[in-house]
């Protein structure tokens, strides 16, 4: 067939869009004449070097074609959205551009040579079609790997579809085999046609076909053909081995141009047929395949004349088929690959059949089978043919041809691998089309969550590395997959970009921002969704549960200095600069403060003033400033400073050492001060200082600048104050100092990493007396003497004593321990935390701290409702005036109010119930716009609770009715219905919550009713016992209980103010509302993921598989149960929607209405920047960790009313793409991001890894994990990579881009190793484990193992079973042959005897060859065993219908009865015997014949007497 041109500087863009591969698919020997003349560099394969890519410009007259190409109305599909480059059309089809940024900083430490390379690289990317694979290399690799056709190579791969890539070779031989062999009668059917269509032209101007108005040459139907060749006394198979053809010639169809135009410009020139295959095969499912004949075109170049290129096209080529009126280019059927070809319909079968669990290999068994079963139809058609003709014996009847003949039928059914190819090429080819409809989706209520379960599923790197961590989507309020990711970890920093990209795009199709956004764990996720989707802060008031409210406000210590301008922030800096001494360190405190995710303020605080720099505005960080943020002997304080610190880094590429910072936290937890060293700096300015630090005001545009700075001179200024005071604190948690060794010195007693008690030491004399024991315990010098004040674990043994601490601290309250035991500690305990301030992941969350009512509800929580209310209410009323206090305290000492305020007070508190129970409008703000699932809300209590405890299904049942309550008109309807059918209330709610769910609307309401409700559920449910006296509340269940209660204080479970969760889609017979609500995640997790295992179960899918898979099910999925949210109708249409909005537009422009609904949105014609699937990596995250990306993509937004032709979108290419190739351009890097897998990169780890591990740290072998710096390692890691040689393209031999979690999760796996390793090496360990050893390790362990079964014969030449007596002679094909020949011969000799006739067939005659199978009866014959008298008895004979049509009108006697006793010891007596008549009365059984043979009496009695 035809082949690819060269990609050439010239003819890299065009009318059609860019087409690296016009005019030719690979492979083809059709090649140019003189390929020097084509006036262009051939773009190289191989790696990239310094000297870039030399391009020269189309000539002026060349370049004039092309106008007069377009000016001529030529039709042309171009795509607007190009994955590197677009170009805006010209003229009437003009639009905007938008620009993302091109490229982000690269690494400080790039060479010249690697900066060089990437420049090249991104001039390069911009004329890179989307569609087809990148022609230079840009660090490409290979993978070796042993034969494809080995069968030992598969002896250790477990995911056959993993080695794609290498098996182009396979691919490329199945599909020429399925071309038409020389001399092949298919190849000679296709000879013979072209000959005569070819004479047809020349006689009639057409062929003869498309004169009658069609474009297929069947050959005859094979009943006429059989007829023919039986009565021409030819009779052969080969007139059913001919195929169809589809006749394609471009120049004959109607309304073809009257010259057809070249990429250059000139116009083509008829060429020839072609010769080697003369047509190409197309596979369809039918069973049935066709061949696709055509002819060529070339743009004729001669000597002396540069106007032409050169260049050969097929009558197939997009090129050529763009320039055919749109209703013929419809009308092609074929989707073309490199040699081969499939139908569309098969094509579209595969769409449809992938999208559930039929995957490539079962859809490539069917069409095999189905292509066998039209052989096996075909032969049984011809060997009916021949009987029915009377043809018999070989030489009559030629052998049917065996189904993979390819000079005969040519059998061919396409490979997993081939089906699996082209359906990743569709998916490549439509993937633009795909991502634009699920980009014109709303999202106004999303629902997100991962799932970690897919990708265990799904293809590995070398070695069975996984490369993704989860699969991560989130859903909208109609059900709809909006978008989705496979995730490199199990962090939020790689979804950035998504997230940013799916708010512009919402704007661009005119849908609302996001309103809400339902996770499973929205504490933490809280605020990152906030930063990256600022619609999330709409009219949001967190609620802030600080238990420093009492205490007196934090003020500002002095005035402070702001400055903006370069010049004044230097002359500020140098002030610090100038109190640096010279050999000793400064202390200053840090901050800064972000805005939409970059720096917009620097705080500073040194000894004497305040600084607060406004750096928003300024590209270059001022170099006095950059000298205070970089320099060692600068001490830098402040909270999160590690965060704060990369953020400088990532902005203007500070590199600041860590030993100058230190964070407040961390120092807080070592001085006693904090439990957590994440906690908040306004936990830390309350529990340090005994100050509350005042939440910052949110800025706003309307905010007053003096106000921000205020703001931001208070938090700097809070944390030098912060680290004044921890530094005259005495550190805690260490071993004690010999100086420490006195008197009321503090300690704790800490037994593997854990406090046992608090106490404080106490002077002795050498002993200790303990009151209620005998004698005294002596104390020695490694022993000490501590009073308990303070008991945690009150059964824990003191070895000194025997006793326990509970016993100890009853009698005496004194105890002597170890003293390497003892720790020192605090006055007073550090401030609980329970929730994070900061994970690094996530960005910065807001104030959260522990409520004092969670801390009630765990030290024991009110009993009674009245004592709830009171808990709540003075939790959550705001400070009030004391009078006021004392007015509302029901507890003082008042005059009891009158029976009217009584009254009054009682309607007050109606109303207000009713106004709780009541969902609002509208609202002045929301606590939080990130909610929490009610499912996962309840399971995280309900899975720390027994199942078998008896008070578990109430207390599950009233958890939910608790949380949820429902609308009151829909349960009086629901109610009404229920006592009709005889239904009881209580019973409805317990066995049928789904239907009634379905039916009524439910409300979680405000916060504060919500956690009046649960605590009054959990004071209930906590201390239930069982018979045995355990407590339904285990510890641990009452600290989730709280947790839980802090959640919905936060206001993450109610219902937002104003926001409708409920959808109605129907009703029921008996006319009730039917609801379906848009509240929580489990959509996602039911309706998307579990769905999507069942799907990849079984499929080990590649990465590109993967894609594509997910790609077309998410697609369909969405457009059926969408289509059906919105509209209440279910979907009946196919989904290839980019063909249903191109027939909207052909109908507007032809003022006329398609036949189904016009859709709201043209959604295939809006360019737009997101992609789904693999996700390319943030500028962000590539600049914090010094990965090298590729350009960002153009789009356009303006829509395009012919953006893709269609046979850009039916020329696939099956050449695997390289697994590194793959990732590379879909993450948009010069090299993939991957975890660790190869050699190089595992001795890479192990060589550098220790430099990254503080050299003083006390984390344990197991845990030095926890302390490793991944960030910094990361950018060394990737410097590396950056540095490579660009030439080594084994790929076990090269490094990849790594993200810090994927350098901590190997690391993780190595020290398990090594500890695994090391235990099992330890001496007693080695002992222990000897004997096992040498009994696997046992030279002499070795079996001998019966042989194997060996596969039995094709053709068995068999007559009878011993084993059951059945005569198979009657099915054996090769017994029934020989007897067929045998009573041929006999009919042959008596037809040679005229005046005899033949004699009657005898019983124990075989069957007839045409017995039909109705007629055909077992024939039981003896099996001779000795010693066994069971098998013995003889069957009966059957009684045999003889057919007597096949004697004349003479029927056939049957012999008479005979003794079967007498017949088998063959006494000769068997027709006198009265045995005929039943074998008991033989008269003979005692003869010596039958007494051989067991037959006789005493052997008959000897039996019976056995079997009883």
């Amino acid at each position: 067939m035809a082949e690819d041109a060269p990609v050439t500087a010239n003819t890299k863009c065009g009318w059609g869009g860019l087409r690296a591969r016009a005019g030719r698919p690979a492979g083809s020997l059709n090649r140019p004449k003189n390929k020097s003349a084509t006036g262009s560099t051939v773009v190289s394969n191989s790696a990239p070097t310094r000297t870039a890519t030399s391009s020269s410009t189309a000539e002026p007259v060349r370049a004039s074609k092309k106008r007069k190409l377009a000016e001529n109305g030529l039709s042309t599909g171009r795509g607007i959205a190009n994955f590197w480059h677009t170009r805006a059309p010209q003229g009437n089809h003009s639009m905007t551009a938008e620009n993302t940024p091109d490229l982000a900083p690269s690494a400080a430490e790039t060479i010249s040579c690697l900066a060089d390379a990437v420049s090249r690289l991104h001039i390069d990317l911009q004329i890179v079609d989307p569609s087809e694979p990148v022609n230079e290399r840009i660090l490409d690799e290979t993978v070796e790997d042993g034969g494809h056709d080995d069968v030992g190579a598969a002896l250790l791969d477990d995911e056959a579809d993993e080695r794609d890539e290498d098996d182009e070779s396979n691919l490329d031989t199945e599909q020429q085999s399925a071309e038409a062999a020389a001399d092949s009668v298919n190849d000679q059917w296709l000879a013979t046609t072209l000959e005569k269509v070819q004479k047809e032209i020349q006689v009639h101007g057409q062929p003869r076909v498309y004169h009658a108005g069609q474009l297929w040459i069947y050959p005859k139907d094979p009943i006429f053909a059989l007829q023919d060749a039986a009565t021409t006394g030819v009779y052969s198979p080969d007139v059913l081995y001919l195929l169809p053809i589809f006749l394609w010639l471009p120049d004959y169809l109607p309304g073809h141009p009257d010259r057809v135009q070249c990429e250059c410009g000139e116009a083509l020139n008829k060429h020839s047929y072609n010769t080697n295959p003369i047509a190409r095969r197309v596979c369809t499912t039918s069973g049935s395949d066709y061949f696709l004949l055509t002819k060529r075109h070339y743009c004729p170049q001669r000597e002396g004349n540069t106007r032409g290129c050169g260049r050969t096209y097929q009558g197939t080529d997009p090129w050529i088929l763009a320039q055919l009126p749109r209703f013929v280019q419809d009308r092609f059927p074929v989707a073309i690959s490199h040699r081969s070809a499939l139908d569309i319909s098969e094509m579209d079968m595969m769409k449809i059949t992938f999208a559930g669990r039929f995957g490539a290999d079962p859809f490539s068994k069917m069409v095999r089978e189905l292509k066998y079963l039209r052989h096996s139809r075909l032969e049984a058609m011809y060997l009916h043919a021949a009987l029915h003709y009377g043809l018999r014996g070989t030489s009559k009847i030629p052998p049917f041809s065996s189904f993979k003949n390819r000079t005969g039928f040519a059998g061919y059914a396409p490979s997993t691998k081939y089906l699996k190819s082209m359906f990743i090429s569709w998916f490549a080819s439509h993937r633009l089309h795909i991502d634009r409809i699920m980009s014109s989706l709303s999202g106004r209520i999303l629902k997100a969550d991962h799932t970690f379960k897919t990708v265990d599923h799904q293809g590995r790197l070398p070695g069975g590395e996984p490369i993704h961590t989860a699969l991560y989507n989130a859903v909208n309020d109609s059900e709809e997959v909006r978008f989705y990711a496979l995730t490199l970890t199990q962090g939020f920093a790689p979804l950035q970009g998504m997230y940013e990209r799916a708010q512009i795009e919402l704007a661009r199709h005119a849908h609302g921002p996001t309103e809400a956004i339902y996770t499973d764990n929205p504490r933490h996720e809280r605020n990152w969704h906030e930063t990256v989707t600022p619609s999330l802060k709409r009219n949001v008031q967190h609620i802030i549960l600080n238990p420093f409210r009492h205490l007196p406000e934090f003020k500002v210590s002095g005035p402070s200095s702001f400055a903006s301008s370069p010049n004044r922030i230097d002359t500020l800096c140098d002030i610090i600069l100038q109190s640096l001494p010279a050999n000793d360190s400064i202390y200053i405190a840090l901050s800064v403060r972000l805005e939409a995710g970059k720096i917009a303020f620097i705080q500073l605080r040194e000894r004497s003033s305040i600084y607060v720099f406004s750096v928003i505005a300024l590209a270059q960080i001022p170099l006095a400033l950059k000298s205070v943020l970089t320099h060692p002997q600068i001490v830098k304080f402040g909270h999160e400073i590690t965060s704060t610190a990369k953020h400088l880094s990532s902005a203007w590429g500070l590199s600041i050492p860590t030993s100058s910072l230190v964070d407040l936290g961390k120092l807080a937890k070592l001085k006693g001060a904090a439990a957590d060293a994440n906690c908040s700096l306004l936990t830390l300015c309350g529990a340090v200082l005994g100050l509350q630090l005042r939440e910052p005001a949110v800025s706003t545009p309307s905010l007053p600048l003096t106000s921000q700075v205020d703001d931001l001179a208070r938090e700097v200024d809070c944390a030098w104050s912060i680290q004044q005071a921890l530094m005259k604190l005495g550190s805690v948690g260490i071993p004690l100092q010999p100086s420490q060794l006195r008197p009321a010195q503090l300690v704790a007693l800490v037994i593997g990493n854990k406090p046992q008690a608090w106490g404080e030491l106490v002077e002795h004399d050498g002993y200790l007396v303990v009151p209620n024991t005998q004698g005294k315990v002596s104390v020695t010098q490694a022993y000490s003497v501590i009073k308990l004040t303070r008991v945690f674990v009150p059964g824990f043994i003191i070895a000194k004593h025997g006793q326990t601490l509970e016993w100890l601290s009853e009698n005496g309250k004194h105890a002597v321990v170890q003293t390497r035991t003892l720790r020192s500690r605090a006055v007073e305990p550090p401030h609980p935390a329970t929730e994070s301030a900061h994970d690094p992941d996530l960005g910065t969350p807001a104030v959260v701290e522990i409520p004092s009512v969670a801390e009630q509800l765990m030290h024991g929580p009110p009993t009674h409702p009245d004592e709830v209310a009171c808990a709540i209410t003075s939790e959550l009323q705001p400070e009030v005036e004391s009078a006021s206090r004392d007015d509302d305290d029901i507890t003082s000492n008042s005059p009891e109010p009158m029976a009217d305020d009584l009254e009054k007070l009682l309607l007050d508190s109606v109303t207000h119930a009713q106004n709780i129970l009541h969902q609002p409008q509208t609202a002045e703000s929301l606590a939080s716009r990130v909610l929490d699932d009610a499912y996962h809300f309840m399971d995280r209590l309900l899975r720390l609770l027994s199942k078998k405890h008896p008070a578990y299904k109430e207390f599950a049942h009233l958890f939910s009715e608790s949380i949820f309550i429902r609308d009151g008109e829909d349960e009086a309807k629901v109610r009404e219905v229920l006592k009709q059918k005889g239904i009881s209330w209580e019973y409805a709610i317990r066995t049928k919550k789904a239907a009634l769910h379905r039916r009524i609307r439910r409300y979680i309401p405000s916060p504060e009713k919500l956690v009046k409700d649960l605590l009054v559920l959990f004071s209930c449910f906590q201390d239930i016992c069982d018979a045995d006296g355990k407590k339904f509340f285990s510890k641990d269940a009452r600290k989730q209980a709280a947790a839980l209660i802090e959640t919905a204080q936060l206001g993450f479970l109610s219902d937002p103010p104003g926001m409708a969760v409920y959808y109605w889609i129907g009703c029921d017979k008996d006319g009730l509302k039917l609801y379906r609500t848009v509240r929580g995640t489990n959509s996602v997790e039911g309706g998307v993921h579990k769905q999507i295992r069942r799907i990849f179960g079984s499929l080990h899918a590649s990465l590109a598989l993967t894609e594509a898979i997910l790609g077309n099910w998410f697609h369909r999925r969405n457009r059926r149960i969408g289509h059906y949210n919105r509209t209440g109708f279910k979907w009946n249409n196919h989904f290839d929607i980019w063909l249903l909005d191109e027939i909207v537009e052909t109908a507007i422009e032809l003022d006329v209405r398609p036949t189904f609904p016009e859709p709201k949105l043209l959604a295939t014609r809006i360019a737009t920047s997101e992609t789904f699937g693999i996700i390319p990596i943030t500028p962000q995250l590539a600049s914090a960790n010094d990965i090298i990306i590729l350009p960002s993509p153009n789009i356009l937004a303006a829509p395009h009313h012919d953006d893709n032709h269609k046979f850009e979108l039916t020329q696939f290419s099956t050449k695997p793409v390289n697994l590194y190739r793959y990732l590379q351009l879909r993450q948009r890097t010069t090299t993939p991001v991957v975890p660790v897998h190869t050699r190089r990169e595992f001795e890479l780890f192990q060589a550098n890894v220790a430099s990254f591990i503080p050299l003083n740290t006390s984390a344990s072998p197991e845990k030095v994990y926890k302390v490793t710096k991944y960030d910094e390692f990361t950018r060394f890691w990737n410097r590396q990579v950056a540095t490579q040689s660009p030439t080594e393209l084994d790929s076990s031999k090269r490094i990849y881009f790594k993200l810090p979690e994927q350098l901590e999760r190997h690391h993780k796996k190595s020290i398990q190793w090594k500890t695994t390793r090391a235990t099992l090496n330890i001496g007693e360990n080695v002992a222990a484990l000897e004997p096992i050893h040498q009994l696997v390790r046992d030279p002499s362990r070795k079996a001998v193992v019966l042989p194997a079964i060996t596969h039995e014969p094709v053709e068995v030449n068999y007559t009878t079973d011993p084993l059951v007596g059945v005569d198979l002679s009657s099915f054996n094909p090769m017994a029934m042959r020989k007897h067929l020949d045998a009573r041929r011969a006999i009919q042959t000799a008596i037809a040679a005897v005229p005046h005899l006739e033949p004699p009657p067939v005898p019983v124990e005659a075989p069957p007839q060859s045409r017995m039909d199978p109705q007629q055909t009866v077992l024939a039981f014959a003896s099996a001779e065993r000795d010693g066994d008298y069971e098998l013995r008895e003889i069957a009966r004979p059957a009684k045999k219908v003889c057919p007597a049509a096949d004697h004349g009108n003479e029927t056939v006697k049957r012999k008479g009865r005979r003794c079967a006793l007498c017949a088998h010891a063959k006494c000769g007596q068997e027709n006198t015997c009265k045995g005929k008549g039943g074998r008991t009365k033989c008269e003979h059984k005692n003869e010596p014949s039958h007494r051989e043979l067991g037959f006789d009496e005493a052997t008959r009695k000897r039996h019976r007497e056995r079997d009883s």
